[in-house]
């Protein structure tokens, strides 16, 4: 069982990472529980997302702690850490600080997320380049599973899938 948490500022494309996971997931024959949360302002209010995917029935889509967090911003970050598995995973961009807590054998991931996204060619881009991240370091849905997902959820916008293609596979060349 994977349990994810997204957490970052409104206008990230926190929900949207959050629903591809869950259309990827389901493409390969998982059980999956997507809940968005975000305040009530569209964009800079907070926004996460709890994504939970099994071979086996999910029980409860609710958790406490996950095995992975993709942290967007300081805050979030700062704020959901604590919530992540001693065995687990910590994604983030390499622009946001991180406090070693060496007492954790959490697996710290920084990594050049925004400068990814704009050599994708659209710097709100960031979400898709940690799904490609996302893609190659777990297995559990397949690059294509990705792509599929994303034409679904964008397909009235073409200029969002080309770009969005393009980050995911810069983001699953970064691992």
């Amino acid at each position: 069982m994977k349990k994810i948490l997204i957490a970052g500022a409104g206008g990230q494309g926190i929900v949207s990472l959050g629903k591809i996971i869950a259309y990827s997931a389901m493409n390969e024959g998982l059980n999956v529980s997507c809940i968005p949360s975000y305040g009530p302002e569209m964009r800079g209010g907070t926004a996460n997302c709890f994504v939970v995917y099994d071979n086996q029935e999910i029980k409860s889509p609710v958790f406490d702690n996950a095995n992975i967090l993709v942290a967007m911003n300081q805050c979030s970050l700062d704020k959901y850490q604590s919530r992540v598995f001693p065995e687990g995973y910590i994604i983030m961009d390499s622009n946001i600080d991180f406090i070693d807590d060496s007492s954790q054998q959490k697996q710290i991931m920084r990594l050049p997320v925004s400068d990814t996204a704009k050599k994708a060619g659209d710097s709100k881009s960031q979400n898709m380049v940690i799904l490609g991240v996302l893609s190659k370091l777990f297995k559990d849905f397949s690059l294509n599973d990705v792509i599929d997902s994303v034409k679904k959820l964008f397909k009235e916008k073409q200029e969002v899938i080309a770009t969005s293609i393009k980050a995911l596979r810069l983001g699953f060349k970064l691992v």
